[in-house]
């Protein structure tokens, strides 16, 4: 009698599969076993089932976890091709689709099969499509129709971008749904986790989840839709990295299903898609109230003072006396930017990132931007011992604070609650659920010259696409102050969807900038910075050498960030698949020792 051997993936970097000879049980694709490897012992995954290995003195198979398999053949197939798409190893892949608590030795609550086969219904011709013209809560009512249509074939996820927004869509649609509903996202505690995952595999159900609940999907899976398309919360930022975008868009073609997209505006790549005839774009571009456009500063510095421009409080205080409902935003958190010492001149840093600490008024204390450091600040100078400590620069309390001393006799509310006649937030609330529903007369966009001069080509698209979703939210007005009227934005703002798209769409082609060219940042970190940098220009050689279009090594920003330091290279080339393939077979052959690679492909 001939050995079987088990094809065994781990949750590593390593894109091997590493033979084990099955010593007793029943082991098949799909099964979780529990093995030795590199001395430890791991779960690993069964990807193929064979009688002959070209490894002598093979370990043998010590356990298998379950009595059936964890992932099934289709999901192997979907994760075979997101590895020619990504430069992931099979392994990472797979694990991304089996829950956080089944990545260690955790047996499944269950004794019946997970990944049976559904039988096969026939199909009508996919429809990808962008829904568009339409608020939240009525894109809603469009999702109810399409969702109770789909669930007669087979099982509905619908992706949202926040935490807040899956509450949201779980109120208004649990009274239809009730029995169907399925809540899958990384906020809920393991073992809710586990148990919303295994009831999802049984039954037609609707799967209400954020980002990574794509990869638990189903087998009878009929319908994918992605609310809010634009939202930067769909990339995750972290490795494996990826766009929920383009796994959506994969699958559906995979499993030839339903992709329906949905949000205020689309994106370049969606709305290039539209153009190309790949998706179909349904629904009528609202009217949206008028965004206006005033040259000038937010704040104004007279004789070492800072004070707010007398055209803001202007503005203000004529809408305040018609009691209009006010919403300020500003771009910059906490109190100030700087804390320093007049005497010395010493700006409190942060240690890990070197970047200045921004002060919390409300926490009395200095945070970094970038990393969870916090430093309780005394009333003298940890430098010089002098009481000449303090802080420069604008952040959203520091506003609120000046905007009370103009305004002594209203209450500038600074929350995530809009529940007062003037509300002060940063951008980031548009991002939440919280103004779904409000009433919001006039809106104020402060800080937008900040935000443009960020350097990514993303930029002036996301400001847009900001911008026209507040104006869907006022009922009268958009102001935005800004010193550069000559951008072309500002040109375009109130023009109809096709014309600023074609002008960014333009811009794009002439720069060979996505969607016309796809770009690779491979960001190399480490904690010896010479060192660091030999190794990027090593890395920017060898990528040089494999016929990529390659610019670098850069810093980062910020450049040091939890004690590391951090280069990065760009690659750029026309085809995805071209540019995938090259980097990864770099960054296989790179000698990385302590160094840390991270590949993002645009």
């Amino acid at each position: 009698m001939r050995r079987r051997i088990a094809r065994v993936v781990f949750n590593l970097g390593v894109d091997k599969e590493f033979d084990y000879y099955i010593s007793r049980g029943n082991v098949d694709v799909g099964f979780r076993v529990w093995v030795e490897f590199n001395h430890k012992r791991r779960v690993g995954l069964v990807t193929k089932v064979t009688s002959t290995s070209s490894v002598r003195n093979l370990k043998p198979i010590l356990e298998a976890i379950d009595n059936f398999p964890t992932i099934s053949k289709e999901h192997l197939k979907f994760a075979k091709l997101l590895k020619k798409n990504y430069p992931y190893s099979l392994g990472e892949l797979l694990f991304m689709m089996i829950p956080p608590p089944l990545r260690r030795k955790k047996r499944i609550p269950s004794t019946d099969s997970l990944s049976s086969a559904f039988p096969h219904r026939g199909r009508k011709e996919k429809n990808i499509c962008f829904i568009r013209g339409k608020n939240f809560l009525e894109r809603v009512k469009l999702y109810r129709k399409k969702i109770g249509e789909k669930l007669k074939e087979g099982s509905v996820i619908l992706c949202l971008p926040t935490f807040e927004y899956v509450e949201k869509v779980k109120e208004l649609l649990s009274n239809f749904f009730s029995k169907e509903l399925i809540i899958l996202h990384s906020y809920q505690r393991s073992k809710e986790f586990l148990s919303s995952w295994v009831k999802l595999k049984r039954g037609n159900k609707l799967i209400l989840g954020m980002r990574a609940t794509l990869f638990y999907y189903p087998l009878n899976l009929s319908c994918i839709i992605l609310e809010e398309e634009a939202s930067p919360y769909y990339f995750h930022p972290e490795k494996p990295y990826y766009h929920l975008f383009d796994i959506a868009y994969l699958l559906s073609k995979f499993k030839n299903i339903d992709f329906i997209l949905g949000g205020d505006y689309p994106t370049l790549n969606t709305f290039k898609m539209i153009k190309e005839g790949k998706i179909s774009l349904k629904g009528r571009e609202r009217k949206l109230k008028h965004v206006e456009v005033v040259r000038a500063k937010t704040f104004n510095y007279y004789k070492h003072k800072t004070i707010v421009n007398p055209l803001l409080k202007e503005l203000l205080r004529k809408h305040l006396e018609e009691k209009k409902r006010i919403l300020i935003l500003y771009s910059r958190k906490g109190f100030a930017s700087f804390i320093k010492c007049l005497k010395c001149g010493y700006i409190y840093m942060c240690p890990k990132c070197f970047t200045p600490l921004r002060y919390s008024l409300r926490e009395k204390r200095g945070e970094c931007l970038w990393c969870s450091y916090k430093e309780n600040l005394g009333s003298l100078c940890k430098i010089c011992n002098s009481g000449y400590i303090t802080t420069s620069g604008v952040g959203i309390e520091r506003l609120a604070y000046y905007l009370r001393q103009s305004f002594p006799e209203v209450e500038f509310s600074y929350s995530e609650e809009i529940n007062h006649p003037v509300n002060l937030a940063t951008y980031s609330i548009l991002d939440s659920s919280s103004l779904i529903g409000k009433d919001i007369d006039v809106a104020f966009l402060l800080g937008s010259d900040y935000f443009l001069s960020r350097i990514d080509f993303e930029t002036t698209l996301r400001l847009y696409i900001y911008l026209k979703r507040l104006a869907g939210l006022v009922k009268e007005k958009v102001y935005v102050l800004s010193e550069n009227l000559e951008h072309y934005l500002w040109e375009l703002v109130n023009k109809p969807l096709e014309a600023f798209y074609t002008k960014e769409v333009h811009l794009r082609k002439e720069a060979r900038l996505p969607p016309y060219q796809h770009l690779a940042r491979i960001t190399v970190r480490g904690k010896n910075r010479n060192r660091l940098l030999e190794k990027a220009n090593q890395l920017y050689n060898l990528l040089k050498n494999s016929s990529l279009e390659v610019f670098g090594p850069v810093q980062e920003f910020p450049f040091r960030l939890r004690g590391k330091f951090y280069y990065s290279i760009i690659a750029k080339s026309k085809s995805k698949l071209t540019l995938g393939k090259k980097v990864k077979e770099v960054v296989e052959v790179f000698p990385k020792g302590s160094y840390k690679i991270a590949v993002v492909l645009r």
